[in-house]
């Protein structure tokens, strides 16, 4: 069994890489950001039918960026 802390790590990881490469071969910063987004929301209210869950999951996210923020140097901060 896969371990969800480490999953989440390794996600985030992952999508920050990607934007990352993006906006390094020249994809418009606020484009990228803007899809990926909108590709994670659309997968959130198709997995989560009922809006009471699907508010729940996207709380909770909200929470943990602002932690992760928190956390942070403003060095280390993926913002442009």
């Amino acid at each position: 069994m896969r371990n969800p802390d480490l999953d989440f790590a390794e996600t985030g990881a992952k999508v920050n890489d990607l934007l990352n490469e993006l906006e390094e071969e020249g994809f418009d910063e606020h484009a990228t950001l803007s899809g990926a987004i909108t590709a994670v929301l659309t997968r959130l209210i198709v997995r989560n039918p009922d809006n009471t869950m699907m508010l729940a999951e996207l709380a909770h996210a909200i929470k943990k960026a602002t932690i992760l923020v928190d956390m942070m140097d403003s060095e280390e901060r993926p913002l442009h």
